[in-house]
């Protein structure tokens, strides 16, 4: 009995983690897009000058 609780415990906080872990990654791919773009305009008025 005590095993089990621990396996559902377990696969509780691996769940938890995998879906924080997409959570962080669709972040991170929202913040590189938002950096890229910030990238090209300062390029864009850079040739401006």
């Amino acid at each position: 009995m005590a095993g089990f609780i621990m396996y559902l415990i377990f696969m509780i906080i691996m769940f938890v983690l995998l879906f924080d872990g997409h959570a962080i990654r669709k972040q991170n791919e929202e913040l590189k897009a938002q950096n890229e773009k910030i990238l090209a305009e300062i390029e864009y008025l850079k040739r401006k000058l």
